[in-house]
């Protein structure tokens, strides 16, 4: 029902962000999950607003290192 969790783990607590984007590029939402620490993460990314059926993008960056994935919202 358009809800998005992520799940991520960072190495520690140093200052990291999750970015969403939609299919064209465009950023919908930037979350600091730094101050969450180290260890295994889960967050929903749909909260405050329904998220549309589509693909979506996310980047987690800490430091130098990035990670990005692929996602998809269905109803």
């Amino acid at each position: 029902g358009g809800q998005l969790r992520v799940e991520f783990a960072l190495p520690d607590g140093s200052p990291a962000r999750l970015e969403l984007a939609d299919v064209g590029g465009r950023l919908l939402r930037t979350i600091q999950v730094g101050d969450l620490g180290g260890g295994t993460h889960a967050l929903d990314l749909g909260i405050g607003e329904v998220l549309r059926s589509g693909i979506y993008f996310l980047r987690l960056t800490q430091s130098r290192s990035q990670v990005r994935a692929r996602a998809a919202v269905l109803k």
